[in-house]
């Protein structure tokens, strides 16, 4: 299974058991004849075909949002982006392997999106407070406005809503509409900041039409680039990043991999001179990775974790993350309850020194994100990759040191199962099968489900060659 991202909430809250959502058997045809009789949205939620953790991930959350979803939403599910939505159209880019939420009105029109999946309540009723709002707005469908687009080409105001439309659902304007866009606009508009600024909200890729486009005008590009907040320059160019290199990988195209690794490392400023020649690395990884290229992937994996994962001390990030967890906490007040006090390791209780007084059932959250665990899920991405693309037991070693250098830094049950594995691929079974059962352990305490795991420590146990 793929390995994915995963962060710890510290949640100043009680912990229930996690249900299951309630998924209608429906059609999406008869879905939106409910809904429309009814008065309801469809909730479609794309289950994601590598990530067990994911789906897991979604459930507690659906679950949570329970209320707010049986109120509003005919809620049902589908292995995969809908290929009726996916057409090659030049409207909006969809992710491969997309998974989250779609809502929909009962004509079927698209009103937002969550391409992501969380375990809190908030997110599913945020997009279903946008959906509703998105309904009742008055400036005309996703579908209406397609039709638009279609039948007056060249139309730089009928353009211009389109995209407005495909970035209040949540989309990434496709590339050549973003293209068309500069290419129509009027000669009042095209040297404006405010337009050059929203093109750049567009996210244009790599040595587009559009980047192009901003960039000639030197002057009022950077006046334009320089106004918008420091954090909105940086998620622009994560996200020019991640559609540029993702079109590298559709088209096979290494050399203008190459051109997108550049770009993303000339985004890093002077005082990090370490993090541009890191993410040039990590991206070519992602190239390679893409594009099933095992050889250059292989020869490039092991020099990129230990140039920059194996000579971190994980004693120092451990201390760091102790620090900042006490310094969050304290300032989270009293009344945290019991069961969650009881779940703090001792070292921080004791630095906080007090009793978690009982107040009821507290509602606060606070999210916390141990350092440790980013460095974690990195050396578990390549450590499951060396695994995935190669049965060579000197690249399997070498993996297997990425997952325990991992383990140092954080356990989860996801690294666990990594390790596990390599372990009985190395040739150590009897340690291969008591770590995949603390796995097994370390996932049932989270209440996500095992079965997966359970099939592969039974394949263990019976000696079989193929675990997977």
């Amino acid at each position: 299974m793929l390995k994915s991202y995963f962060f710890i909430l510290l949640a100043l809250c009680s912990v229930g058991v996690f249900a299951q959502p309630h998924f209608s058997t429906l059609t999406f045809e008869e879905a939106a004849k409910k809904a429309d009789k009814e008065n309801k949205l469809v909730m479609l939620v794309i289950t994601s075909e590598k990530c067990v953790q994911c789906n897991d991930v979604a459930e507690a959350g659906l679950v949570a949002a329970k209320k707010s979803i049986d109120s509003n939403c005919i809620l049902i599910r589908q292995p995969r982006f809908p290929v009726e939505l996916n057409v090659a159209n030049s409207i909006y880019i969809v992710p491969k392997d997309f998974f989250g939420i779609i809502w929909f009105d009962a004509q079927l029109n698209i009103l937002q999106i969550l391409p992501s999946s969380s375990t809190m309540a908030y997110p599913y009723i945020q997009g279903i407070q946008r959906a509703i709002a998105e309904m009742r707005s008055n400036t005309g469908s996703f579908k209406e406005l397609k039709h638009n687009y279609y039948n007056k080409v060249g139309d730089f105001v009928v353009i211009r809503k389109l995209v407005d439309k495909v970035l209040k659902i949540g989309f990434e304007p496709h590339p050549d509409l973003i293209d068309e866009l500069t290419q129509k606009a009027p000669d009042d508009s095209a040297t404006a900041i405010t337009f050059l600024q929203y093109v750049l909200r567009c996210a244009p890729i790599v040595g587009s039409i559009a980047q192009k486009f901003v960039e000639k005008q030197k002057d009022n590009y950077m006046i334009a680039w320089y106004n918008m907040p420091l954090r909105e320059r940086q998620v622009i160019n994560s996200r020019i990043t991640f559609k540029s290199i993702n079109k590298a990988i559709e088209d096979k195209n290494l050399p203008f991999a190459y051109q997108v690794a550049a770009f993303r490392q000339n985004t890093f400023t002077t005082d990090k001179p370490e993090e541009g020649p890191k993410a040039n690395m990590q991206l070519m990884l992602t190239y390679y990775k893409g594009v099933n290229d095992t050889v250059n992937y292989m020869r490039n994996v092991f020099s990129f974790y230990e140039r920059y994962f194996m000579n971190i001390k994980p004693e120092d990030i451990r201390k760091e993350d102790s620090l900042a967890q006490i310094k969050l906490l304290k300032t989270a007040g009293s009344g945290i309850p019991p069961e969650i006090f009881a779940q703090i390791p001792d070292s921080i209780r004791i630095k906080l020194n007090k009793n978690a007084p009982v107040q009821g059932v507290q509602r606060n959250m606070i999210q916390f994100t141990p350092r440790g665990q980013f460095y974690a899920n990195a050396l578990n991405e390549g450590a499951w990759d060396v695994y995935t693309f190669s049965k060579n037991p000197a690249y399997l070693s070498k993996a297997l040191l990425l997952a325990k250098r991992g383990l140092e830094f954080f356990e989860s049950a996801e690294l666990i199962d990594t390790y596990a594995r390599l372990l009985y691929r190395t040739g150590n079974k009897v340690e291969a099968i008591n770590w995949e059962e603390k796995a097994i352990k370390l996932r049932s305490t989270m209440r996500f489900s095992t079965a997966a795991y359970e099939t592969v420590l039974n394949k263990m146990k019976q000696g079989e060659v193929n675990i997977d």
